[in-house]
């Protein structure tokens, strides 16, 4: 069937029902990010958490565009007894990995807590996106007692000292957000606190280098005549360079 035009020329069914489900793809879509910052602001006794989370910027842009996710938020009275920050001295990155560790990327209402396994459950936090944390310690085990109802939070390592008990579930926004309160931070296993994610600058003598290897005096000399020296370390912050060079045979 086709829909005929004023302008002398037909335009059949099939191809106006592409042109509409095209615009349905490419239209633009409303932001389902949640603002976890102002949600969070709505609780009073999470005033200290919230701080914390509103000061961690790189965790703040890793969620930018997440949602369905699930907060272990420590309410400010087991904050102010928790020793973690002032002990471990936590640099800004560090603290923004502590806090990733506090973010399961899973959305998980109370009923799905008190349904736990018995083997329990494992949840990946941004940590694990991160590439910082050994096999899979940037995810924690949930884990519910069945005679007392506790759900205890840890590392999936064994022996990990870190773990935290679910005190009560504070607000739900369904399918998109929960924040849980727990008793105390939560301390990746094996991850270096005092690690900074920006690496140190790297000082470099290409020059030196090249003369120290021998046969390449005369490609240093040309490296440094021309001035590529200083644009070649100018690219060091791209992590690694190659340089192929030819030697001078003596004949």
């Amino acid at each position: 069937m086709r829909s005929s035009s004023h302008n002398g020329f037909s335009i059949t069914q099939n191809a106006l029902q592409l042109i509409y489900l095209f615009c349905l793809v490419t239209a633009p879509r409303a932001s389902t990010a949640v603002n976890f910052t102002a949600l969070l602001s709505t609780v009073p006794d999470l005033s200290q958490f919230t701080a914390l989370l509103a000061s961690a910027t790189p965790l703040a842009a890793d969620l930018s565009d997440r949602s369905s996710l699930s907060i272990l938020a420590v309410p400010n009275a087991y904050l102010a007894a928790d020793d973690h920050l002032a002990r471990h001295h936590l640099s800004p990155s560090a603290l923004a990995d502590v806090l990733r560790y506090h973010v399961l990327l899973q959305f998980l209402s109370w009923s799905d807590l008190r349904a736990l396994p018995p083997a329990g459950k494992l949840v990946t936090t941004p940590l694990q996106t991160t590439g910082r944390a050994t096999d899979n310690f940037g995810s924690v085990n949930l884990t519910r007692d069945p005679q007392s109802g506790l759900v205890s939070i840890r590392s999936p390592a064994p022996y990990s000292p870190s773990n935290v008990t679910v005190l009560s579930l504070v607000k739900t926004l369904p399918y998109n957000v929960t924040i849980f309160a727990v008793n105390s931070l939560l301390i990746p296993y094996g991850l270096d606190l005092m690690a900074s994610e920006t690496r140190p600058n790297v000082v470099l003598n290409i020059t030196k280098a090249l003369i120290d290897g021998h046969n390449f005096n005369v490609a240093a000399s040309m490296l440094a005549a021309s001035g590529v020296v200083q644009v070649v370390l100018l690219s060091l912050n791209l992590n690694a360079i190659s340089l192929f060079l030819v030697t001078m045979l003596l004949m």
